[in-house]
């Protein structure tokens, strides 16, 4: 059996249903748009301007993670000059519970 799908006792419905109490409970959620490693000397040099390369393209798909977690990935859009995210992967849908 796939890690992703729960144990077969356990009914999504359920799983929701235990949540109920903590619904309104805010948890930190981030988008991440790249990852990588400087040096301090190379940190002690940046100024305004300075541009630091990403190992993601253009285009590609950020990881969004709640309470440090990845659930999804997305891609930016812009909504009324407000950037956004449209959501298009569901990363493991049981990790969102």
């Amino acid at each position: 059996m796939p890690k992703s799908l729960p144990p077969p006792s356990i009914l999504f419905e359920d799983a929701i249903a235990e949540l109920l109490p903590f619904i309104d409970i805010s948890i930190p959620c981030s988008v991440e748009l790249g990852r990588t490693k400087v040096t301090i000397r190379t940190l002690l040099d940046l100024e305004v301007g300075s541009l630091i390369e990403l190992p993601k393209s253009a285009g590609e798909p950020l990881d969004f993670y709640a309470n440090n977690y990845l659930i999804m990935q997305a891609e930016i859009t812009v909504m009324d000059d407000v950037f956004g995210l449209r959501i298009t992967e569901l990363v493991n849908p049981w990790r969102k519970i």
